[in-house]
């Protein structure tokens, strides 16, 4: 046993031998039921109207729920926004209790408030927005919080917090400040904070959902790292690709256990799967289409149904389509996305935003001076859907603070539909009406109690009538995806998904000319992310607004972009046609970035030997090529084209 967990152990009422209870469950979560009280409150029905309403009853979250997670394992826990996820996470480390059955870490019931400073140090958690856990004002005094609160001897403080710091890696970040930190940098603090306690399980709440790329590959290797050296992991997640990882994948319903197993068993279940309201790993989509599409075609049933990595896709593939005869592509099973010709957007629109060598540094002139932006020049058409990308602490979210004028450059200019945000007589209230901006973490705009009256607080500040604002609310919940009847729920009673989409709405709700959405998607399950990016086209395509939108989902800038712009080190390093972009994966690979996983599928399937253009930027077009490349016949066969 380690010293400093014996020398912890002394003014603690329990024992910190993890030997004695080795052989039980890290937790064990027994017919767990919880409901959130529904508050009495005010019922603006996002009207302003104000009417006395008695408490609706208590609505259960989580029902008869039943789980253990053994030491060492992984476990992925998916469902939708509201499905309860984050509430079982809460009850799994003793933040919340249980409103029926128990929950024990190791043995001990966290209702036992005698136990809960052993359950929270063996269960550490890492929530879904980082701020919501940082505390300290210099970064690696954060991360040596916890560790001062178990009395951890100085030396092996430092050394732990060093060897955290280092494996998230924000060891050069040490002395900053975590609230100049970017949304990905401060999620990699939390986390760090977290496994300096060394504790026997980390709970994961969708902590991969603000960082880029390379971030997100950083954090999944860590779980992978705990994993193999005997730390539990659960990860909460709608990201599929992530829950590949797991050894069990648990899905939630409206509060209850629906599915369960592994991850090949419970991909294999593609029609299930895909009425909760979850999606299944490309690999598993285009093979089950194709096995459907050539049903009828020799050798269909020897492509496997349960492909979960584009290596066993490949090699599936190679056994596969040699043996198929050439055949006819069916009607309908090559329909390409109906937005694959953004590339030939006419090039006459008008410029509504341009930004002529902007630069910004926070806290200029002292020693904590930190260059954001620097030199950036940059045009944003009408109509256009223009992608912001780049890694953790490129400038993304400050290049888009200067678009409504939420930050004044320091140098350069910033025009916004023609008025230069610099001149005195600039109407900010009017570029803010023209240019809406929804933030990465929903909870920095929202400020009212109920949902109806946060979506109409903007409208009526700009003195629409109170039947506008109602129309104008409605407009924008259905828009969102919610229920206009959802218009008196308390705010503080959605889950972080959920919370996402009444930001988007309240920013609607002024139907703004140009949107700013930054990392609209974090948060959303795969159903509620669909239906957004499928309503944000049609925004554009309907209204004629203008998206900018900041994300680190590469599948995301190939399904909406028109172009995509590349930060990096403060400045743009690339800015291009979206298929262009994707074009040159070396290129891509120099940023920082990753391929969309169906060029990177396609272009493992050409090195089989298959000649196809991989650059597909959807999963439609993706189908579309394998099965030009399935009707071709074996004269399409080839020398590897990558």
């Amino acid at each position: 046993m380690p010293p400093q967990f014996a020398e912890r152990a002394a003014p603690s009422a329990v024992t910190s031998d993890r030997d004695a209870v080795a052989h039980l469950p890290v937790i064990s979560v027994r017919d767990v039921s919880f409901a959130y009280p529904r508050r009495p409150g005010d019922n603006p029905g996002g009207d302003g109207s104000r009417t006395e309403q008695t408490a609706p009853a208590s609505e259960h979250v989580l029902q008869h729920v039943s789980l253990d997670v053994h030491r060492g394992e992984f476990v992925a826990v998916l469902g939708r926004n509201g499905s309860g996820k984050s509430t079982l996470a809460k009850l799994m480390n003793g933040l919340m209790r249980p409103l029926a059955g128990e929950v024990l870490v190791q043995g001990r019931i966290t209702t036992n408030r005698s136990y809960l400073r052993e359950v929270r140090q063996r269960v550490g958690m890492v929530f879904q927005n980082p701020d919501n856990q940082l505390v300290a004002t210099v970064v690696e005094e954060e991360v040596a919080f916890g560790l001062e609160n178990y009395g951890v001897p100085r030396d092996t403080m430092l050394e732990r917090v060093t060897a955290a710091l280092q494996r998230v890696g924000m060891d050069t970040h040490r002395r900053r400040r975590p609230h100049q930190l970017s949304g990905g940098q401060k999620q990699r603090v939390a986390i760090a904070s977290v496994i300096a306690m060394q504790p026997d399980c980390v709970i994961f709440d969708e902590a991969t959902s603000m960082l880029d790329v390379e971030g997100r590959r950083e954090v999944m290797a860590l779980m992978r790292d705990l994993h193999e050296h005997g730390t539990a992991v659960v990860a909460i997640t709608h990201h599929m690709e992530e829950a590949l990882s797991a050894d069990r994948i648990v899905v939630l319903e409206r509060g209850q256990v629906v599915l369960a197993g592994t991850p090949r068993d419970v991909f294999a279940q593609v029609e299930t799967v895909r009425r909760l309201g979850l999606d299944v790993p490309l690999t598993t989509d285009l093979s089950e289409r194709l096995r459907r599409t050539f049903a009828t075609a020799r050798a269909a049933q020897e492509l496997p149904a349960d492909l979960l990595s584009t290596e066993e896709f490949a090699n599936a593939w190679t056994a596969w389509r040699p043996q198929l005869p050439p055949v006819s592509l069916p009607e309908q099973a090559g329909v390409a996305d109906p937005h694959s010709d953004r590339d030939q957007k006419p090039e006459t629109a008008k410029p509504v935003i341009v930004l002529r060598d902007v630069s910004h540094t926070y806290m200029a002139g002292t020693p904590l001076a930190q260059t954001a932006l620097s030199s950036v020049s940059l045009a944003i058409s009408s109509g256009e859907i223009v992608a912001i990308v780049g890694q953790t602490g490129s400038g993304k979210s400050t290049l888009i603070q200067h678009l409504n004028g939420l930050l004044m450059p320091q140098t350069g200019s910033v025009v916004v539909d023609g008025m230069d945000l610099s001149h005195p007589k600039a109407d900010i209230k009017r570029v803010r009406r023209t240019v809406g901006l929804v933030f990465q973490n929903p909870e920095d705009q929202l400020f009212e109690t109920l949902i109806g009256d946060e979506i109409a607080y903007g409208p009526f500040q700009f003195g629409y009538s109170l039947d506008e604002v109602r129309e104008r609310v409605r407009f924008a919940m259905d828009w969102v995806g919610l229920d206009f009847a959802w218009r008196d729920r308390p705010v503080q009673a959605l889950s972080g998904g959920e919370k996402r989409k009444v930001a988007i709405a309240g920013v609607l709700a002024l139907r703004p000319s140009v949107m700013v959405l930054d990392e609209p998607t974090a948060g959303l399950d795969p159903k509620a992310r669909d239906e957004l990016l499928t309503n944000l086209v049609r925004l554009r395509d309907d209204y004629g607004m203008t998206l900018v939108i900041v994300t680190h989902q590469m599948e995301e800038v190939a399904r909406l972009a028109d172009r995509m712009v590349v930060m990096a080190d403060g400045r743009v390093a690339l800015d291009e046609p979206t298929r262009a972009a994707f074009a040159d994966p070396d290129r891509l690979r120099g940023l920082h970035l990753d391929e969309p996983e169906t060029v990177a599928l396609l272009r493992a399937v050409a090195r089989t030997g298959t000649r196809l253009e991989p650059v597909q930027l959807t999963r439609a077009d993706a189908f579309a090529e394998l099965c030009r490349a399935v009707t071709c016949g074996k004269e399409a066969m080839s020398g590897a084209d990558s």
